[in-house]
């Protein structure tokens, strides 16, 4: 899918973690821009690329629940 695609839109508006090929980890709305968590468990601001906008694998992420 796009970055652009409902879905994905969708999913990101309503809590949910996004990613592609391309990402260590997945990113998140937070406060309003767009994170992810590092390694170390910190949140830090990810900035959306152009080739982000291209790349047609973006996957929504799955709640994993215990």
């Amino acid at each position: 899918m796009k970055f652009c695609d409902e879905r994905i839109q969708k999913h990101l508006l309503n809590g949910g973690k996004i990613t592609h090929s391309d990402l260590h980890y997945p990113i998140f709305l937070r406060g309003g821009s767009i994170c992810f968590k590092n390694g170390s468990g910190e949140i830090l601001s990810y900035s959306i690329r152009e080739d982000d906008l291209t790349d047609d694998d973006w996957e929504i992420v799955e709640p994993k629940y215990n």
